[in-house]
């Protein structure tokens, strides 16, 4: 795992999975634009805080490979909401019971590349402060209930994991049809699946984004071949079905918001 934290706030964070097998996508995190952070400074633990007069900012990365966004609430005259994207067409997707993957949404298929954890925050006395996602557009918002019984400062901290693997969804049906479509598929032909050669354009759109994110080689060999497998597995159409591809894991059923 890689993350680049740059001096200054307005350039994004971008983390990426350099494993050998994943070596196509990236997510490159921007904080929130309206907030007035100054260069970076690096504390001794090394994590990297921007600094602002209400507002302050702070990337620290886990020894899991996860990435902790930590916002500092200095006030009651500061923001409370904070707003993050991703680039590259990774968007936060929330799920009915709240908990966000961040995603690359395709016209054909679903690519979850990482997690963030439950919204957290707490105040100067170590109190928890009530605080939520919610999703608008290709930005993740995160809320802070400040009242007159906070204690400041507040820290709110969103927590990132990527490359806990990559997953595809799609229903039973789209399934069948990668299956159908790949059936004559070989490890010589990787690469022209990668291209989406004589492949029907949405089976085509799915199988290029899994080779940018995969990587051409060993991985995109496995998961072709894992993809022509699934036309002896019996499915229902319209159900979501959803794929580890990095790493390597079977066809599972799942909640039908993965495949919206």
């Amino acid at each position: 795992m890689v993350v680049n934290v740059p001096s200054v706030a307005s350039e994004p964070i971008v983390i990426d999975s350099q494993n050998g097998e994943h070596d196509g996508a990236q997510l490159a995190v921007t904080l929130p634009s309206d907030l007035p952070l100054d260069h970076a400074e690096v504390a001794d633990d090394g994590t990297v805080v921007y600094p602002g007069s209400s507002v302050s900012a702070a990337v620290q990365v886990l020894d899991n490979g996860s990435t902790r966004l930590q916002t500092v609430i200095e006030n009651s005259s500061a923001p409370s909401d904070f707003a993050y994207s991703f680039g590259g067409g990774v968007a936060p997707v929330q799920a009915e019971d709240g908990a966000v993957t961040l995603s690359v949404t395709t016209e054909d298929a679903v690519l979850q590349l990482g997690q963030v954890d439950d919204a957290w925050a707490v105040d100067a006395n170590g109190a928890p402060v009530r605080t939520w996602y919610t999703v608008e557009g290709d930005m993740l918002v995160q809320h802070v209930d400040l009242s007159s019984t906070t204690a400041f400062p507040v820290i709110a901290d969103p927590k990132l994991t990527y490359g806990v693997g990559v997953y595809l969804n799609m229903t039973g049906g789209e399934w069948k049809a990668a299956a159908a479509a790949l059936v004559g598929a070989t490890v010589g032909g990787v690469t022209a699946a990668c291209l989406g050669a004589k492949l029907p354009a949405g089976i085509g759109r799915i199988i290029s984004q899994a080779c940018t994110i995969i990587g051409v080689g060993t991985g995109i060999n496995a998961f072709i071949s894992s993809i022509r497998a699934v036309k002896n597995i019996k499915l229902t159409g319209t159900a979501c079905y959803q794929m580890k591809i990095v790493p390597r894991g079977p066809l599972v059923k799942v909640n039908s918001s993965n495949c919206r």
